[in-house]
């Protein structure tokens, strides 16, 4: 129980995260999506991305807080 909804719940910041820098920004990120896992890498980012950045990780600690048998941020 709760594996499924914190999966989804991760996966939405995720994907949030992704189409925000990608539609807001002038900014370019890589990264690879598999199975239980997202590794994003950035460079340089503008301020407006950072923005983006910090409430991601604002909202994947929250649910890593509360579920720290399935969220882990490295």
């Amino acid at each position: 129980p709760g594996q499924d909804i914190v999966c989804a719940g991760v996966s939405a910041l995720v994907q949030t995260l992704l189409v925000s820098i990608d539609s807001l920004t002038e900014d370019k990120i890589k990264y690879e999506i598999s199975p239980g896992r997202a590794d994003i890498y950035y460079g340089n980012l503008s301020e407006k991305s950072r923005t983006l950045v910090d409430s991601f990780f604002i909202g994947v600690c929250l649910i890593a807080n509360d579920f720290p048998d399935n969220v882990r941020v490295i």
